[in-house]
């Protein structure tokens, strides 16, 4: 066997190899994982989409609907109603 053929022989079984490597990496990311929204759900996580990124989280100064959405998510129980005023 020539020194070329010897080489393109090698040049081939690595190519071939990293391939395989590659494969490996990509298959193993498309496992039997738990869905982001059982994993928040079991953690009692709150998931809110906002749409826009809030100007400010003060509830002093906030005056658009995404940040006033965001307040009353953090804030609500933190306060209730009392059943003897209602």
């Amino acid at each position: 066997m020539s020194l070329k053929t010897a080489i393109k022989t090698i040049v081939g079984v690595a190519v071939a190899f990293g391939f395989a490597v590659f494969m490996l990496w990509v298959m193993s990311g498309f496992g039997n994982r738990q869905s982001r929204i059982k994993d928040v759900t079991s953690k009692g996580i709150l998931l809110l989409s906002n749409g826009t990124e809030p100007e400010d989280l003060d509830p002093h100064l906030v005056t658009g609907v995404p940040e006033h959405n965001i307040i009353s998510a953090l804030i609500e129980g933190l306060v209730s109603e009392d059943p003897k005023d209602l």
